[in-house]
C-alpha cells in the first residue's frame, strides 16, 4: 500500500495534468488561428500565455478546497481540447485545405468527445 498515492494528492495531479491540456489546447489555438509566422502565430500565442500567466489563480482553482467542481476541473479542459480539434478538423478537411493530418484530427475529436 506504500505505493499507492495519496487520493487527495492523486485528485491534486490529476487536475494539474487536466488544466495544463487545457492551457495548452488554449495556446495551439491561439497559434493555428493566428495564421502562423511572427505575427500571426507566435504573438497571439505569447498573449496568450501572458494572460494565463496574469490569470493563473484564478484558471486552476484547486488551492480553494470548498470551491472544487467538476465542471472548472473536468469539462474546461476537455471542451477546450475539443474546439481546437475542431477547428483543426475542420482547417485540414480535404474539401478546404490539403487534407494533411485529417484523420488524426477525425480520432482526436472522437476521442475528446467521448471523454
Amino acid at each position: 500500500q506504500q505505493w499507492l498515492a495519496d487520493p487527495w494528492y492523486f485528485y491534486r495531479g490529476c487536475s494539474y495534468a487536466l488544466q495544463g491540456l487545457g492551457h495548452a489546447s488554449l495556446v495551439l489555438l491561439a497559434f493555428f488561428m493566428g495564421g502562423g509566422g511572427l505575427r500571426g502565430g507566435i504573438v497571439p500565442t505569447l498573449a496568450m500565455l501572458g494572460w494565463l500567466f496574469l490569470h493563473r489563480e484564478a484558471m486552476g482553482r484547486i488551492h480553494d478546497v470548498g470551491m472544487l467542481n467538476l465542471r472548472e476541473n473536468w469539462t474546461m479542459p476537455i471542451i477546450m481540447w475539443q474546439v481546437l480539434s475542431l477547428q483543426r478538423l475542420i482547417a485540414a478537411h480535404p474539401a478546404l485545405g490539403s487534407g494533411e493530418g485529417y484523420r488524426a484530427w477525425t480520432w482526436t475529436f472522437r476521442a475528446a468527445t467521448l471523454l
